[in-house]
């Protein structure tokens, strides 16, 4: 008597054409996820895939496949969520059904039956798939805007060379900027940090970075895209606290050291405090006091060389 699975949800992709492969192997252009609600069992539960021999005979066929006959193919599992293409290393799990009469499912295809302790994602291939970097973290953050600061943590690093970092201004054209060796071949958490101090200079809107992520054997994939946006390249202003009722902060960002005037104006342009201070290359801090304004929206515009910069606030009641 088989198992209480509950509800059992299943995902079937199948790919034409060009055989997939990962990790340097081919593998059959067809996968499933099966999702049960009832996910701990007593003893491991079987499980048969199938296919047809049409998929089959272009697999065997591969030389990159490793596999001479139908005997040879396996099942390999793995924690995917349900994709297209295979994300994660895999585990083997040899056939159960191992004479050929017993693959054989009708006139034009197979099945490959094992027994397994969970269930995932499932693939039909040679041997166990492993990819160069598993769980891949890629951040970035504009750090008080004198760089982008660029981290990425691994959980797993298997046969991975190193990592090129790339950069592009249009999201779309990419250039390679720093490359940096991988730890090698580690099971622990590894972090790598670099700071991008030339971004700034070149004035985008903003900025793109991704990882490639390079094999031993020159294979690679790339990671996500990180979009940073950038400050103005004549300067930027922020405002806080927003409504403001005594001392209203404002952080001005300048590209260039010159004397500035700053101005409080109401919403009729008229001129409700003045002044004038000294912006130093990079950030600023003006302490502007406004408790002595009714309340209302207000504008604080500040005006120097290259910079003519205007941001709205907020006076509330006491």
């Amino acid at each position: 008597m088989g198992q209480n699975l509950g509800v059992v949800t299943t995902s079937f992709y199948q790919k034409s054409g060009t055989l997939r492969s990962a990790g340097g192997m081919t593998y059959l252009n067809r996968n499933i996820t099966i999702t049960p609600t009832v996910t701990t069992f007593a003893t491991p539960v079987k499980v048969r895939l199938y296919a047809t021999r049409a998929e089959v005979d272009a697999l065997i066929a591969s030389p990159t496949s490793g596999l001479t006959s139908v005997s040879d193919i396996k099942i390999l599992k793995n924690q995917d969520i349900f994709r297209s293409t295979m994300g994660l290393t895999t585990t083997v799990f040899p056939t159960t059904n191992t004479n050929l009469v017993d693959k054989q499912h009708g006139a034009d295809g197979y099945v490959f039956q094992t027994s397994i302790p969970s269930f995932s994602s499932f693939y039909l291939g040679n041997n166990s798939v492993v990819l160069p970097v598993d769980q891949l973290l890629f951040t970035g953050v504009l750090n008080n805007n004198v760089n982008v600061a660029l981290n990425w943590t691994t959980e797993t690093t298997i046969n991975t060379s190193y990592f090129n970092l790339e950069r592009s201004i249009d999201g779309t054209f990419f250039d390679a900027i720093k490359k940096v060796d991988a730890a090698g071949n580690t099971t622990s958490q590894q972090r790598y940090t670099y700071n991008d101090f030339e971004i700034l200079a070149l004035a985008p809107a903003a900025a793109f970075y991704r990882l490639k992520v390079v094999d031993v054997d020159g294979r690679f994939k790339y990671s996500n895209v990180v979009k940073i946006a950038l400050p103005s390249k004549f300067g930027s202003i922020t405002v806080y606290p927003n409504p403001v009722q005594n001392d209203l902060r404002a952080t001005v960002f300048a590209s260039t050291q010159s004397t500035s005037t700053w101005r409080v104006i109401d919403n009729a342009g008229r001129t409700m405090l003045p002044g004038n201070t000294l912006l130093k290359k990079g950030n600023n801090q003006l302490n502007i006091p406004v408790n002595q304004l009714a309340s209302g929206t207000y504008f604080i515009r500040i005006i120097a060389s290259n910079v003519d910069l205007t941001s709205k606030f907020v006076v509330a009641g006491q």
